[in-house]
C-alpha cells in the first residue's frame, strides 16, 4: 500500500511538472521559510488519502513542507484511544517545517534512522518498521515507506 501511494504521488508530480515545463516548488513561503506547492498540486495531494509527508531535501534539516490529513490523524490529531476519549494532536502548523525526527522517542531504533538517513544520502528507497510517539506519547508502528521524488529533469525534489 505504501509503495501504490508513493507511486501515486510520483504520477501527480511528475505530471504536474512535464505539464508545466517547471521544477515542481520554486517559491519559498515567507511566513515560515519553506517551500510553497502550487495550489493544483496542494489540490492533487489532497486527493491522496493514505498518510504522507513531502519534505524538502535542499533545506537545512529536511524539513517538512506537505502533510497529507491522514499523517495528521496518524500521529495524533483526532487520534481516539482504547477508552475513546479523542485527544488533540499535532496541527499541519506544528509540523510544516519540522524535521520527521519530531515523531522518534526512546524506543525509535536508532539503527532503523541510520538506515533511513543512508538511503536518503544515496537517493534510493527504502521501506522500514519503525516505532514512532503520538502528540500525547502513545506509541504506534509505523510501515515507512521513504522515495526520493524527482523533478521534470530526474533531479531529486522532494
Amino acid at each position: 500500500m505504501a509503495l501504490s501511494t508513493a507511486n501515486n504521488i510520483f504520477s501527480t508530480l511528475n505530471r504536474y511538472s512535464k505539464l508545466t515545463g517547471l521544477v515542481v516548488c520554486e517559491r519559498r513561503c515567507d511566513s515560515v521559510g519553506i517551500p510553497a506547492l502550487s495550489s493544483s498540486l496542494n489540490l492533487s495531494l489532497g486527493r491522496i488519502k493514505q498518510s504522507f509527508v513531502l519534505t524538502d531535501r535542499h533545506l537545512p534539516d529536511m524539513p517538512i513542507v506537505y502533510a497529507s490529513d491522514a499523517f495528521l490523524s496518524l500521529t495524533g490529531k483526532d487520534f481516539c484511544c482504547s477508552n475513546h476519549l479523542t485527544y488533540p494532536g499535532y496541527s499541519r502548523e506544528e509540523i510544516l517545517g519540522c524535521n520527521c525526527r519530531f515523531l522518534n522517542g526512546p524506543g525509535t531504533s536508532a539503527e532503523v534512522l541510520e538506515e533511513i538517513n543512508q538511503h536518503i544520502c544515496r537517493e534510493e528507497a527504502c521501506t522500514v518498521h519503525l516505532l514512532n510517539y503520538r502528540k500525547d506519547g502513545s506509541t504506534f508502528r509505523d510501515l515507512l515507506h521513504v522515495s526520493p521524488i524527482r523533478n521534470s529533469s530526474g533531479k531529486v525534489a522532494f
